[in-house]
Protein backbone atom coordinates (compact mmCIF):
# COMPACT_ATOMS: atom_id res chain seq x y z
CA UNK A 1 0.00 0.00 0.00
CA UNK A 2 0.75 3.61 -0.81
CA UNK A 3 1.96 5.22 2.49
CA UNK A 4 -0.33 8.49 3.46
CA UNK A 5 1.72 11.50 3.57
CA UNK A 6 -0.04 14.69 4.90
CA UNK A 7 1.76 17.68 3.11
CA UNK A 8 0.87 21.25 5.21
CA UNK A 9 1.41 24.57 2.58
CA UNK A 10 0.20 22.65 -0.50
CA UNK A 11 0.01 25.43 -2.85
CA UNK A 12 3.47 26.59 -1.97
CA UNK A 13 6.86 26.38 -4.13
CA UNK A 14 8.42 23.23 -2.28
CA UNK A 15 4.91 21.59 -1.27
CA UNK A 16 3.28 21.94 -4.85
CA UNK A 17 6.76 20.99 -6.94
CA UNK A 18 6.79 17.67 -3.95
CA UNK A 19 2.90 16.94 -4.84
CA UNK A 20 3.26 17.39 -8.45
CA UNK A 21 6.48 14.68 -8.25
CA UNK A 22 5.16 12.09 -5.86
CA UNK A 23 1.83 11.96 -5.86
CA UNK A 24 1.56 8.62 -7.65
CA UNK A 25 4.13 7.01 -5.22
CA UNK A 26 2.51 8.25 -2.22
CA UNK A 27 -1.42 8.61 -0.99
CA UNK A 28 -0.83 12.64 -0.65
CA UNK A 29 -3.40 14.35 2.03
CA UNK A 30 -3.10 17.83 0.53
CA UNK A 31 -4.01 20.85 3.33
CA UNK A 32 -4.51 23.82 1.54
CA UNK A 33 -6.73 27.43 2.56
CA UNK A 34 -8.20 28.18 -0.68
CA UNK A 35 -10.51 26.05 -2.39
CA UNK A 36 -9.84 27.71 -5.57
CA UNK A 37 -5.99 26.86 -5.79
CA UNK A 38 -6.63 23.32 -5.06
CA UNK A 39 -8.47 22.97 -8.18
CA UNK A 40 -5.14 23.23 -10.51
CA UNK A 41 -4.37 19.80 -11.90
CA UNK A 42 -1.09 18.92 -10.12
CA UNK A 43 -3.69 18.17 -7.23
CA UNK A 44 -5.82 15.63 -9.46
CA UNK A 45 -5.35 11.91 -7.54
CA UNK A 46 -5.24 13.45 -4.01
CA UNK A 47 -7.31 14.10 -1.04
CA UNK A 48 -7.82 17.86 -0.23
CA UNK A 49 -8.30 19.23 3.15
CA UNK A 50 -9.72 22.93 3.20
CA UNK A 51 -8.63 24.39 6.10
CA UNK A 52 -6.41 27.01 7.91
CA UNK A 53 -4.21 25.72 9.97
CA UNK A 54 -4.78 28.89 12.04
CA UNK A 55 -8.28 28.30 12.79
CA UNK A 56 -9.93 26.44 15.84
CA UNK A 57 -11.63 24.11 13.65
CA UNK A 58 -7.91 22.78 12.02
CA UNK A 59 -8.22 18.99 11.75
CA UNK A 60 -11.80 18.90 12.94
CA UNK A 61 -12.00 15.11 11.49
CA UNK A 62 -10.07 12.53 12.42
CA UNK A 63 -7.25 10.54 9.90
CA UNK A 64 -6.04 7.25 10.28
CA UNK A 65 -2.73 5.38 9.48
CA UNK A 66 -0.62 9.28 8.53
CA UNK A 67 3.13 7.86 7.80
CA UNK A 68 4.46 11.28 7.66
CA UNK A 69 3.85 14.93 7.39
CA UNK A 70 5.69 17.57 5.38
CA UNK A 71 5.37 20.97 6.87
CA UNK A 72 6.29 23.77 4.65
CA UNK A 73 4.26 26.74 6.10
CA UNK A 74 5.65 29.95 6.08
CA UNK A 75 5.34 33.57 5.20
CA UNK A 76 8.46 34.96 3.05
CA UNK A 77 11.15 37.26 4.98
CA UNK A 78 10.13 40.29 3.00
CA UNK A 79 6.57 40.04 4.10
CA UNK A 80 8.05 39.25 7.37
CA UNK A 81 9.67 42.51 7.61
CA UNK A 82 6.87 44.36 7.00
CA UNK A 83 4.37 42.69 9.50
CA UNK A 84 6.29 41.00 12.84
CA UNK A 85 2.63 39.88 13.97
CA UNK A 86 1.86 37.76 10.59
CA UNK A 87 5.38 36.95 10.62
CA UNK A 88 5.08 35.44 14.33
CA UNK A 89 1.67 33.87 13.43
CA UNK A 90 2.25 32.08 10.57
CA UNK A 91 6.28 31.19 10.64
CA UNK A 92 6.38 30.54 14.31
CA UNK A 93 2.55 30.20 16.49
CA UNK A 94 1.57 27.85 13.87
CA UNK A 95 3.88 24.96 14.40
CA UNK A 96 2.76 25.41 17.98
CA UNK A 97 -1.16 24.91 17.09
CA UNK A 98 -0.33 22.27 14.74
CA UNK A 99 1.86 20.02 17.16
CA UNK A 100 -1.50 20.17 19.29
CA UNK A 101 -3.12 17.36 16.22
CA UNK A 102 0.31 15.36 16.38
CA UNK A 103 -1.23 12.89 18.28
CA UNK A 104 -4.38 13.10 17.63
CA UNK A 105 -3.06 12.17 13.96
CA UNK A 106 -1.12 9.66 15.64
CA UNK A 107 2.23 10.73 13.17
CA UNK A 108 5.21 9.33 13.62
CA UNK A 109 7.57 11.59 11.50
CA UNK A 110 7.47 15.17 11.04
CA UNK A 111 9.92 16.92 7.97
CA UNK A 112 9.32 20.73 8.44
CA UNK A 113 11.15 23.10 5.61
CA UNK A 114 13.59 25.46 7.24
CA UNK A 115 16.18 27.85 5.95
CA UNK A 116 19.84 28.75 6.14
CA UNK A 117 18.84 32.39 6.96
CA UNK A 118 19.42 31.14 10.72
CA UNK A 119 22.65 31.29 10.81
CA UNK A 120 22.77 34.80 9.33
CA UNK A 121 21.84 37.02 5.96
CA UNK A 122 26.26 36.76 4.38
CA UNK A 123 28.12 34.92 6.97
CA UNK A 124 31.55 34.26 5.74
CA UNK A 125 32.41 31.10 6.69
CA UNK A 126 31.75 27.47 6.36
CA UNK A 127 28.37 26.36 7.91
CA UNK A 128 27.45 23.27 9.39
CA UNK A 129 24.12 22.11 11.66
CA UNK A 130 26.67 22.59 14.10
CA UNK A 131 27.14 26.45 13.40
CA UNK A 132 25.71 28.93 16.19
CA UNK A 133 22.56 30.45 14.88
CA UNK A 134 22.20 33.93 14.65
CA UNK A 135 19.31 35.22 12.68
CA UNK A 136 19.03 38.84 11.77
CA UNK A 137 15.11 39.49 10.87
CA UNK A 138 11.65 38.81 11.89
CA UNK A 139 11.18 35.58 9.14
CA UNK A 140 14.47 33.88 10.14
CA UNK A 141 14.43 34.47 14.02
CA UNK A 142 10.52 33.09 13.98
CA UNK A 143 11.54 30.53 11.58
CA UNK A 144 13.97 29.71 13.81
CA UNK A 145 11.43 29.23 17.49
CA UNK A 146 9.26 27.55 15.29
CA UNK A 147 12.58 24.66 14.36
CA UNK A 148 13.48 24.98 18.33
CA UNK A 149 9.50 24.41 19.26
CA UNK A 150 8.96 21.38 17.05
CA UNK A 151 12.06 19.83 17.68
CA UNK A 152 11.33 19.68 21.72
CA UNK A 153 7.91 18.51 21.37
CA UNK A 154 9.16 15.87 19.14
CA UNK A 155 11.84 14.85 21.87
CA UNK A 156 9.06 14.75 23.96
CA UNK A 157 6.83 12.69 22.67
CA UNK A 158 9.26 10.11 20.73
CA UNK A 159 8.25 11.28 17.58
CA UNK A 160 10.86 10.85 14.29
CA UNK A 161 12.00 14.43 13.22
CA UNK A 162 13.99 16.01 10.06
CA UNK A 163 14.35 19.60 10.04
CA UNK A 164 15.35 20.91 6.38
CA UNK A 165 17.33 24.05 6.49
CA UNK A 166 17.45 24.73 2.94
CA UNK A 167 19.72 27.24 0.74
CA UNK A 168 18.08 29.72 -2.20
CA UNK A 169 15.86 27.43 -4.09
CA UNK A 170 15.01 28.11 -8.04
CA UNK A 171 13.04 26.72 -10.58
CA UNK A 172 10.14 25.97 -12.41
CA UNK A 173 7.29 26.19 -10.64
CA UNK A 174 4.44 23.85 -10.04
CA UNK A 175 1.59 26.50 -9.57
CA UNK A 176 1.89 30.26 -11.08
CA UNK A 177 2.45 31.99 -8.18
CA UNK A 178 3.70 35.50 -6.95
CA UNK A 179 5.60 33.51 -4.48
CA UNK A 180 7.77 31.72 -6.58
CA UNK A 181 8.16 35.32 -8.81
CA UNK A 182 10.06 36.65 -5.86
CA UNK A 183 12.59 34.05 -5.42
CA UNK A 184 16.16 35.35 -6.68
CA UNK A 185 17.39 33.39 -9.43
CA UNK A 186 13.29 32.91 -10.77
CA UNK A 187 13.18 36.95 -10.46
CA UNK A 188 16.52 37.54 -12.50
CA UNK A 189 14.69 35.19 -15.17
CA UNK A 190 11.64 37.68 -14.95
CA UNK A 191 13.51 40.81 -15.17
CA UNK A 192 15.28 39.54 -18.41
CA UNK A 193 12.49 38.77 -20.06
CA UNK A 194 10.32 41.88 -19.35
CA UNK A 195 12.94 44.74 -18.94
CA UNK A 196 15.46 42.40 -21.44
CA UNK A 197 17.77 43.67 -18.31
CA UNK A 198 18.33 42.42 -14.43
CA UNK A 199 19.06 45.22 -11.43
CA UNK A 200 20.99 43.72 -8.87
CA UNK A 201 19.46 45.77 -5.82
CA UNK A 202 22.08 44.66 -3.08
CA UNK A 203 24.89 47.53 -2.34
CA UNK A 204 27.26 44.37 -2.05
CA UNK A 205 28.62 41.65 -4.62
CA UNK A 206 27.60 38.52 -2.00
CA UNK A 207 27.84 35.00 -2.74
CA UNK A 208 24.82 32.69 -1.84
CA UNK A 209 24.36 29.04 -3.06
CA UNK A 210 21.53 27.59 -5.19
CA UNK A 211 19.79 24.75 -5.51
CA UNK A 212 17.30 23.42 -7.49
CA UNK A 213 13.79 22.79 -6.37
CA UNK A 214 13.42 19.71 -8.27
CA UNK A 215 16.65 18.36 -5.72
CA UNK A 216 14.91 19.89 -2.47
CA UNK A 217 11.75 17.71 -3.55
CA UNK A 218 14.06 14.72 -3.61
CA UNK A 219 15.56 15.19 -0.85
CA UNK A 220 11.92 15.54 1.32
CA UNK A 221 11.13 12.18 -0.85
CA UNK A 222 14.16 10.97 0.66
CA UNK A 223 13.67 11.70 4.39
CA UNK A 224 10.30 10.00 4.45
CA UNK A 225 11.55 6.91 2.32
CA UNK A 226 13.95 5.70 4.86
CA UNK A 227 12.91 4.56 8.15
CA UNK A 228 16.58 4.24 9.97
CA UNK A 229 17.75 8.17 9.40
CA UNK A 230 17.98 9.61 12.92
CA UNK A 231 15.89 12.62 13.57
CA UNK A 232 17.78 15.80 13.78
CA UNK A 233 18.82 18.72 11.61
CA UNK A 234 19.74 18.72 8.03
CA UNK A 235 21.37 21.67 6.17
CA UNK A 236 20.64 21.58 2.12
CA UNK A 237 22.49 23.11 -0.32
CA UNK A 238 23.61 23.57 -4.15
CA UNK A 239 26.51 21.73 -5.12
CA UNK A 240 27.85 25.21 -6.24
CA UNK A 241 28.10 28.76 -5.08
CA UNK A 242 27.46 31.84 -7.03
CA UNK A 243 27.96 35.59 -6.67
CA UNK A 244 24.93 37.73 -7.20
CA UNK A 245 26.78 39.43 -10.20
CA UNK A 246 27.87 35.80 -11.81
CA UNK A 247 24.85 33.95 -11.64
CA UNK A 248 22.91 37.65 -13.24
CA UNK A 249 25.64 37.03 -15.94
CA UNK A 250 24.84 32.99 -16.23
CA UNK A 251 20.99 34.11 -16.99
CA UNK A 252 21.79 37.01 -19.27
CA UNK A 253 24.42 34.97 -21.39
CA UNK A 254 21.34 31.67 -21.42
CA UNK A 255 19.16 34.17 -22.45
CA UNK A 256 20.68 35.83 -25.13
CA UNK A 257 21.70 32.46 -26.86
CA UNK A 258 17.92 31.55 -26.66
CA UNK A 259 16.54 34.52 -28.30
CA UNK A 260 19.88 36.29 -29.78
CA UNK A 261 19.13 39.69 -27.52
CA UNK A 262 21.55 41.41 -25.23
CA UNK A 263 20.43 41.38 -21.63
CA UNK A 264 21.91 44.43 -19.86
CA UNK A 265 23.14 43.43 -16.19
CA UNK A 266 23.17 46.61 -13.58
CA UNK A 267 23.94 46.92 -10.18
CA UNK A 268 24.97 49.81 -7.66
CA UNK A 269 28.05 47.70 -6.07
CA UNK A 270 29.81 50.10 -3.67
CA UNK A 271 32.21 47.65 -4.80
CA UNK A 272 32.54 44.32 -6.50
CA UNK A 273 34.89 42.75 -4.08
CA UNK A 274 32.63 39.91 -2.65
CA UNK A 275 32.20 40.72 0.97
CA UNK A 276 31.93 36.52 2.28
CA UNK A 277 34.25 34.87 0.33
CA UNK A 278 34.77 32.02 2.49
CA UNK A 279 31.11 31.30 2.48
CA UNK A 280 30.13 27.61 2.42
CA UNK A 281 27.59 25.33 3.47
CA UNK A 282 28.24 21.78 4.15
CA UNK A 283 25.55 19.51 3.35
CA UNK A 284 27.74 16.68 4.49
CA UNK A 285 25.19 15.04 7.14
CA UNK A 286 22.58 14.40 4.49
CA UNK A 287 25.68 12.50 2.02
CA UNK A 288 27.04 10.86 4.90
CA UNK A 289 23.39 8.98 5.57
CA UNK A 290 23.04 8.61 1.68
CA UNK A 291 21.82 11.45 -0.25
CA UNK A 292 23.87 13.20 -2.85
CA UNK A 293 22.41 12.95 -5.62
CA UNK A 294 22.63 16.57 -6.51
CA UNK A 295 22.73 18.49 -10.21
CA UNK A 296 26.10 19.82 -10.99
CA UNK A 297 24.82 22.10 -13.74
CA UNK A 298 21.66 24.20 -13.49
CA UNK A 299 21.77 25.62 -17.23
CA UNK A 300 18.20 23.27 -18.22
CA UNK A 301 16.71 24.34 -15.25
CA UNK A 302 17.46 28.08 -15.86
CA UNK A 303 16.13 27.09 -19.65
CA UNK A 304 12.87 25.61 -18.24
CA UNK A 305 12.20 28.82 -15.97
CA UNK A 306 12.55 30.86 -19.16
CA UNK A 307 10.29 28.99 -21.67
CA UNK A 308 7.65 28.75 -18.53
CA UNK A 309 7.64 32.58 -17.56
CA UNK A 310 7.82 33.18 -21.44
CA UNK A 311 4.55 32.00 -21.37
CA UNK A 312 2.90 33.93 -18.59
Amino acid sequence: MKKKILVLGSTGYIASSFIKNYKNKYKILASVRHKRKSEHKIFHNTKIIIEDILKKNFAKHKEDSIKAVVYSISLNAKESEKNYQLSKKINYLAVKFFCKFVKKYNIKKLIKLSTVKVYGNQPNFIITEKTKTNPKDNYSKHILNADRYLENFCKKNQIKYHILRVSNGFGKPSLKSKEAQKVLVNSFVIQALKKREIQIKTKKNIIKNFISINDVVKCINFLISKNNVQSGVFLLSGKKNKSLLKLAFEISEIYSKKYKKIIKVNHNFDSQKIINPNFKINSNKLKNIGFSNLKKNYNQDIKDLINFYSKI
